[in-house]
């Protein structure tokens, strides 16, 4: 006869533990009596890595750490055999049931528009509500230890929202209106922990927001008239007036000259905080220079 085993609660137990025992009576007399054990041959094929019996006691041992995200349950089929000339054998089966411990961390995934970056952009144009990235948070822990819940951190965080969609599924979302000029970058920062006790796991993720410009500044002038004086038949190219435009955006400038009545100039803008000073033409006896950004005089001038 032989004791089937019913194993609870292996979950994080060390390699070389024993964690439980089977037992065979055997009614002959010598060796005919004497009882020795081991796994049968499927039993040790499939799990012959993660556990043992001892041969002479019938002790089960943890030869490998147990994971239960791999199996939560394993059936061993034990063979207890005597030692007479013609051997006998019987059979039981062992039930192990591996317990959860709180062993993962949550695994954070986040998409956004320019896929798996961690580097992403939209425009300061876009409106509150506007989707910014998808997010995926799981832990295959089992119960409690398994159960995840997120919320946006760091100082970028009012900016945004975090939607929850399914248990495991959340959407990243504006909460306030964007604008280049003032925060040109943001770091999204995702902290999710799941219900462990009486120690949480945490995982932190982030991702950069580069926020696209949009032309919405006009170029402003320091001073609403400029006056410049210089003395009749002076050189070509006298510096006579300089004018600064202060502009929230970097301003390239550039002029053509269309002889003879007038100058016609542009300004392109791109996106950089500063104040240029540079020359705009008020007739034809003045030109743009654009390197040295001042007024210059062209032919000599005779008043």
């Amino acid at each position: 006869m032989v004791t089937a085993v019913n194993v609870r609660d292996v979950g994080g137990i060390q390699v070389g533990s024993v964690i439980g025992r089977v037992e065979a009576k055997d009614a002959d007399a010598g060796p005919n009596g004497l009882v020795h054990y081991g796994l049968a041959a499927q039993t040790q094929a499939l799990h012959g890595h993660l556990f043992s019996v001892r041969n002479s006691t019938g002790e089960i041992v943890v030869r490998s750490t147990i994971d239960r995200e791999t199996a939560s349950l394993y059936q061993l089929v034990v063979v207890a055999y005597d030692h007479g000339p013609d051997t006998l054998s019987a059979e039981t089966t062992v039930a192990i049931h591996v317990d959860d411990i709180n062993d993962n961390s949550p695994t954070v995934t986040i998409h956004t528009l320019d896929s798996a970056a961690a580097v992403s952009q939209m425009s300061e144009d876009s409106p509150v509500g506007s989707f910014v990235a998808y997010m995926s948070a799981t832990d295959p822990d089992a119960g409690a230890n398994g159960r995840v819940e997120c919320a946006l951190r760091g100082a970028d965080s009012a900016t945004f929202s975090l939607e929850q969609k399914y248990p495991s599924e959340y959407q990243i979302q504006t909460a306030a209106a964007l604008d280049r000029e003032r925060t040109a970058e943001y770091t999204v920062t995702v902290k999710c922990w799941d219900g462990g006790s009486p120690v949480s796991r945490i995982t932190e993720q982030s991702f950069r927001l580069i926020v696209a410009d949009i032309n919405d500044n006009a170029p402003v002038f320091s001073q609403q008239k400029y006056r410049g004086s210089f003395v009749e038949n002076n050189f070509i190219g006298l510096s006579v007036l300089q004018v600064c435009l202060y502009v929230y955006i970097l301003v390239v400038a550039y002029a053509q000259y269309t002889p003879p009545t007038r100058l016609n100039s542009t300004v392109v803008a791109s996106a950089v905080c500063s104040v240029v000073c540079f020359s705009v033409v008020a007739s034809t006896l003045a030109s743009i220079n654009v390197v040295n950004r001042h007024w210059a005089r062209l032919p000599y001038f005779d008043g």
